[in-house]
């Protein structure tokens, strides 16, 4: 039976991340009855290089075709056009300094951008996104 565990790399590279997923987990299951894993489980761990929004903003579809009345949207369009590129290079030049103050649109993180552009897709649509309570991404336009 496959077990899946899902984190988010962000500052991180992928395998610094998953290196450090799997000392968590042998740290906690170090105090417990079962020491590893039943046999027949796999663990398999996914790492987004960013964040889940990163993964819904992949979609396609769910950039709308047609001229956008968000004025919001239409600058996270011109900052990065979401059909030309690949979401796991949105926002790449945000490598934030020591003082922390380096920003796109208002966001400090490569991941808050992410889900601000979200949002805003999501209100072209007439739909809401919570981060909380995510609805399914809707997969045709």
């Amino acid at each position: 039976m496959r077990r899946y565990l899902f984190t988010e790399a962000d500052r991180s590279t992928i395998s610094e991340k998953r290196a450090e997923a799997f000392e968590k987990i042998e740290f906690n299951l170090k105090n417990k009855p079962f020491k590893t894993l039943r046999g027949n489980y796999q663990l398999e761990i996914i790492v987004r290089k960013v964040c889940i929004e990163t993964w819904f903003l992949g979609n396609r579809n769910l950039l709308p075709r047609n001229r956008q009345v968000n004025k919001i949207l239409s600058k996270y369009i011109e900052y990065f056009h979401l059909r030309l590129s690949d979401t796991e290079d949105l926002a790449n030049g945000l490598e934030q300094n020591e003082g922390n103050t380096k920003e796109i649109l208002g966001y400090k993180t490569k991941a808050l951008f992410h889900e601000g552009y979200l949002r805003e897709i999501f209100k072209e649509r007439n739909l809401s996104y919570s981060k909380s309570r995510q609805k399914e991404v809707p997969e045709e336009s």
